[in-house]
């Protein structure tokens, strides 16, 4: 065959792949479209649907920030937003964030928290924000806990918006512009996380709790507070800050503004004791946490020897900026954390003479921690073998 005639084969070949990708985005649209007709029929009483749809399709846009109603309940593909899926989104089972058609630098991207309150992402990434997780198992008897991460923050939410218009994982060093950025320090629920945990509480009022242990961080705080409000058994749980379970000291999100939280929340359910009984600081418990006893002799020669009279928080989020991208706590003294708090959750069932099969309990924190806390333990090379990836907001049942 002549370089030509291989030319045009190629040619011909490529353009029968386009088309038949074509097809198959047709398809998938069609079938989304119909899905998401099918949810809203659900709604709409018989005489007034086609009154409604019509409105609910002229205002699209304003309905979806108003109520960010969900059609769609993929798990986003944690692969993909890595670099490093290689299906196509057509075959892959989870969702593929997409990518804006012109994508812009990381020095083009608004990182700013005000900013993050616009919500011009496409309507499909908008949905699966907000989505439903029909629990992936129900809890067996055997099951003492209830896992449950954080819904989405503002922090995470910034994440997959810089994907969205630059294509750049959050993994890249690339992303420091949002991920160091002060203004997330202890970073808060965005509306769509708050959104996502009122999608989420019907599953969690199918389970009866004995006690709910939640990280100090206000991302889960808040988590809590909605996905609990309205419990058939509020009245009778009981909410404990467990500083054991915090997230991994990493970035800024992680970083803690615990006088300003603990202020926020003096009028809940919340009890903070366990920081007087553990003898933690307001200012410094994150430290006094740490499993890493030269770390923590480290980050303290750091405050003492600060002239300007930074608050602790700044001290640990310049800690974060030297070690970018990489972690100031280990992942190794990370699970340790986690095996400190499986002993004192054991304990506490215990002293308290709970009976899991009947009634559990609840552990609300983080991606790095609960994957920690679920992984099968070190492998022979010292690392720790990765856990379960969650989703945000995400509840999955757990024996110890």
């Amino acid at each position: 065959m002549s370089d030509s005639q291989e030319s045009r084969s190629r040619s011909r070949s490529r353009s029968q792949d386009n088309e038949r990708k074509q097809r198959n985005h047709k398809k998938y649209l069609q079938s989304q479209n119909s899905k998401q007709q099918d949810s809203k029929s659900k709604s709409i009483s018989r005489s007034s649907s086609n009154e409604n749809n019509k409105s609910k399709n002229c205002n699209k846009k304003k309905h979806l920030k108003q109520s960010h109603t969900v059609y769609t309940v993929k798990k986003n593909c944690i692969n993909y937003i890595k670099g490093l899926c290689q299906k196509s989104e057509y075959d892959c089972e989870d969702f593929h964030p997409k990518i804006q058609e012109n994508p812009i630098t990381p020095d083009q991207f608004d990182p700013s928290l005000e900013s993050m309150n616009n919500y011009s992402m496409d309507e499909a990434e908008l949905y699966n924000f907000c989505m439903e997780f029909q629990p992936v198992k129900q809890p067996t008897k055997a099951d003492q806990l209830i896992l449950i991460r954080h819904a989405l923050s503002y922090y995470n939410y910034a994440a997959f918006r810089f994907f969205h218009q630059t294509g750049i994982s959050y993994s890249d060093p690339k992303s420091v512009v949002y991920q160091l950025r002060k203004e997330y320090i202890d970073a808060a629920l965005h509306p769509l996380g708050e959104q996502m945990c009122k999608n989420n509480a019907k599953f969690i009022q199918n389970y009866t709790f004995h006690t709910v242990f939640v990280s100090p961080l206000r991302r889960t705080l808040q988590t809590a507070q909605i996905l609990f409000q309205n419990h058939p058994n509020l009245n009778k749980i009981k909410f404990i800050v467990l500083p054991y379970c915090t997230e991994i000291l990493s970035k800024v999100c992680d970083v803690s503004d615990f006088e300003k939280v603990k202020q926020e929340f003096k009028d809940s359910q919340f009890d903070f004791s366990l920081f007087d009984q553990f003898k933690f600081s307001t200012e410094n418990w994150q430290i006094q946490n740490l499993a890493d006893e030269d770390l923590k002799s480290y980050l303290r020669a750091m405050i003492n020897q600060d002239s300007e009279g930074k608050p602790i928080k700044e001290i640990l989020l310049d800690e974060c900026q030297r070690s970018f991208p990489s972690s100031v706590e280990k992942h190794s003294h990370l699970y340790e954390r986690t095996l400190k708090t499986k002993n004192y959750i054991l304990d506490y069932i215990d002293q308290n003479q709970i009976d899991t099969s009947i009634q559990k309990i609840g552990l609300v924190s983080h991606h790095g921690f609960l994957s920690s806390f679920t992984s099968e333990g070190k492998a022979q090379n010292g690392f720790v073998k990765s856990g379960r990836s969650f989703e945000n907001c995400e509840a999955y049942p757990f024996q110890i």
